[in-house]
């Protein structure tokens, strides 16, 4: 006897097989006992190189910087990096239960997506291999870390340099992280931001007008440190 769910979404049961899930009328593999409900060839293998390398990286047992909690609150930055926004929102508004909110986070415009080199090297990176693109952010990483590390205490330099550089730095941010944390952090993020397949970008009037489409109401829509923080009652 195979394992049965029940879907919320669905009002249904849908049942495991073997290796595969069946959701909706859709068969779904299963590897490790994980639904794969999005091709292995995309952004999640190349996430998955870096994290069986540097699994313990961002653990707070290992670096010794209690920063998760503030990090995690939210599950955010994920809408932007879906084949299609409008429709990933829609689909959450769906679970959202009357009286709640849903509340999420968007890329924008700004003027640094056109100014730093970082679009550039993306075009490429995530155009290879999982592993070839994670030794190459490790090359470009190697180069320009030791530049970042002299410029730490320089502003100025530093906002020179992040125009140049695609490499992400947290001398400013975290500068109680010890070098090699710096290094590992720099190379995990700067990886990230290389081999995403898709980074959509939206303007506030968008994403407002688009929360208005699917009925939402009480709509909050300003700009932030990732870009656009956004919510809307059910």
């Amino acid at each position: 006897m195979f394992p049965t769910y029940f879907s919320r979404k669905y009002k249904k049961n849908y049942s495991q097989l073997e290796e595969t899930l069946i959701v909706n009328d859709e068969v779904v593999q299963i590897v490790n006992q994980i639904p794969r409900f999005v091709k292995d060839d995309n952004y999640a293998s190349a996430f998955g190189e870096q994290w069986k390398l540097y699994r313990l990286t961002q653990l707070d047992s290992y670096t010794k910087v209690p920063i998760t909690y503030d990090r995690t609150k939210r599950c955010m930055g994920v809408i932007q990096h879906t084949p299609k926004p409008e429709e990933t929102i829609a689909s959450l508004f769906k679970q959202v239960k009357p009286g709640g909110y849903l509340v999420m986070d968007h890329y924008t415009y700004r003027l640094s997506h056109f100014t730093k080199s970082t679009e550039l090297f993306r075009f490429f990176l995530k155009r290879m291999d999982p592993i070839k693109g994670l030794k190459a952010t490790e090359k470009i990483t190697n180069f320009f870390s030791p530049i970042h590390k002299a410029f730490r205490n320089f502003y100025l330099l530093q906002a020179i340099l992040s125009r140049i550089s695609p490499v992400h730095s947290y001398y400013f941010a975290f500068p109680q992280l010890s070098h090699e944390d710096q290094y590992k952090w720099a190379l995990l993020d700067t990886h990230d931001s290389l081999t995403d397949w898709y980074k959509h970008l939206r303007f506030k009037s968008q994403i407002v007008k688009h929360l208005r489409s699917i009925g939402g109401k009480d709509i909050y829509c300003e700009y932030s440190g990732q870009g656009l923080d956004a919510r809307c009652k059910k």
